[in-house]
């Protein structure tokens, strides 16, 4: 249980030090475990300061949690001259979860998304009532060629966890969103299995999806 500089293709969650992200770590848990990869948790450095007590409260974090896991957890204290896109891409990160709290960091979701725009691996949003379990997935699927990614995704929830898979392409004008979705079926059809197509009431553009209390995304 050491500060990871090295090791690649880990589960990172955002924490802040100072507040435990539970359920965060738990999602985590639970995608790990199911993959074989290592848990990393992972701290945005604003300055110098504290550091040495941050290093200290996430490698006994690691320590304590270690037995909720498969594979190692580690930690990483990103620098402030270090840029978070450049850090994922290079250590090609598997996703990376974030717990929103009032206590933590992450209050909402607007810095995260901020962080993430530039990202191209799943992230994850959840709260810290919120139930941990991939009964019933919910992909909101635009007119972005990118969202045929969504299918390896969908392939992966739907083999692995048994997942309820429901697609739900935008409701555009155009016909991209409907071949994306077209794509993303051929897939979830070739390893056999079974999803439903529900109507999005907004196009790619404005696309916002309220989820339901048993939706992992």
């Amino acid at each position: 249980m050491i500060e990871d500089n090295s090791t690649k293709e880990q589960i990172y969650v955002a924490t802040d030090a100072h507040f435990f992200p539970t359920k965060g770590f738990e999602l985590a848990c639970k995608i790990a475990n199911a993959h074989e990869k290592s848990i990393c948790f992972l701290l945005l450095a604003e300055d110098d300061t504290n550091l040495e007590s941050s290093e200290a409260t996430l490698s006994t974090w690691c320590q304590q949690n270690q037995t909720e896991a498969v594979c190692e957890i580690r930690f990483h204290i990103l620098s402030v001259e270090d840029d978070f896109t450049d850090f994922m891409e290079r250590n090609e990160a598997v996703n990376i979860i974030f717990e929103l709290n009032e206590q933590s960091e992450y209050r909402n979701c607007k810095k995260a998304l901020r962080l993430c725009r530039e990202l191209r691996i799943p992230y994850y949003f959840i709260k810290s009532d919120q139930q941990v379990d991939f009964n019933k997935v919910l992909v909101p699927i635009g007119f972005l060629v990118e969202e045929r990614e969504k299918g390896v995704f969908c392939s992966g929830m739907g083999r692995i966890y048994h997942s309820e898979i429901l697609l739900m392409p935008a409701k555009d004008y155009g016909s991209r969103a409907k071949q994306n979705t077209e794509s993303i079926q051929k897939l979830m059809d070739k390893f056999s299995l079974p999803y439903h197509i529900i109507s999005a009431e907004k196009d790619s553009t404005s696309l916002t999806v309220r989820l339901t209390e048993d939706s992992a995304i």
